[in-house]
């Protein structure tokens, strides 16, 4: 008498069966049913969570920016205020309290503002406002020459 293993779970346990019992074909496909579509309920809920964050934002709304880790040191601040000046296909032009920042950033970096603070940001751009990139900006704003002379 000879024995089979059949694989049960999908954690890798094995049932040994002999070979005069008979698996019965429509239980394997059903079993296999099942955990396709287990599996693509669990993909489904992945996508779910990852589409429901996208938030839009409106002209003039303060919102927080954030600092990538390359630009900025451990101790300093994560995320820095401004206001958003237009809205091109969910890109954002960006407004800090020094001078706007130079391109346009996806609103996945951006976090909306919970109180009505305005961080000493105008409203409206000056006419004379240079646009500076976002480096120089976290210079300024942390009082700091650069992160190398640091």
């Amino acid at each position: 008498m000879s024995t089979t293993l059949v694989e049960v779970e999908s954690d890798g346990d094995f049932d040994v069966l002999s070979d005069d019992d008979e698996i019965d074909p429509n239980y394997i496909l059903s079993e296999l049913h099942c955990r396709v579509f287990l599996h693509n309920a669990k993909e489904a809920r992945k996508l779910a969570r990852k589409g429901d964050e996208t938030l839009t934002y409106i002209v003039s709304q303060i919102v927080l920016f954030t600092i990538p880790l390359k630009n900025r040191l451990s101790i300093e601040a994560t995320r820095l205020p401004c206001r958003i000046l237009t809205v091109v296909k969910g890109a954002y032009t960006l407004l800090s309290q020094y001078s706007p920042l130079k391109g346009r950033h996806q609103g996945s970096a951006l976090l909306a503002m919970k109180t009505q603070e305005d961080f000493d940001i105008p409203i409206t751009l000056l006419a004379k406002a240079k646009l500076i990139t976002l480096p120089s900006t976290v210079t300024i704003a942390n009082n700091r020459k650069s992160i190398s002379i640091q």
